[in-house]
C-alpha cells in the first residue's frame, strides 16, 4: 500500500492528492540516484536577487531533477531581518516550492 491516509471513507480534497501524486511521480522519476549534502546558500551582499537564485536553484538540481520538477517547481525568496537593535543581520535565501496554497 503506498498512500495508506487514502484508505477507508475519510474525506480528503483535491489538493492533497495533487500534493502526493506529484510527490510520488516526482521521487519516482529523479534523475539524481544519490543526493549529496548540500547546505543552502544565502545571498550575499553585493549579489544581485537573479545571480543568488540561480546559484539556489543550481545547487537545488544536484538532488532534484525531474520532469515534474521542471514543470511544477519555483523558487520563492525568504528574507529575514533581526529584529534586535543594532544587530542589522539579514538572511536572505532561495527556497524551492512545488506547490503554493492560495486562498481563494
Amino acid at each position: 500500500k503506498h498512500a495508506e491516509q487514502f484508505v477507508g471513507y475519510d474525506q480528503h480534497d483535491s489538493q492533497e492528492l495533487a500534493t502526493y501524486l506529484l510527490d510520488a511521480l516526482h521521487e519516482d522519476t529523479n534523475r539524481i540516484t544519490k543526493k549529496p549534502y548540500i547546505e543552502k546558500p544565502e545571498q550575499k551582499d553585493d549579489e544581485s536577487d537573479d545571480i543568488a537564485a540561480e546559484k539556489a536553484w543550481e545547487l537545488h538540481t544536484k538532488r532534484d531533477d525531474s520532469r515534474v520538477m521542471e514543470s511544477f517547481m519555483g523558487q520563492v525568496k525568504s528574507r529575514v531581518q533581526c529584529p534586535v537593535e543594532g544587530c542589522g543581520r539579514v538572511s536572505t535565501t532561495f527556497d524551492p516550492f512545488m506547490y503554493l496554497s492560495v486562498p481563494i
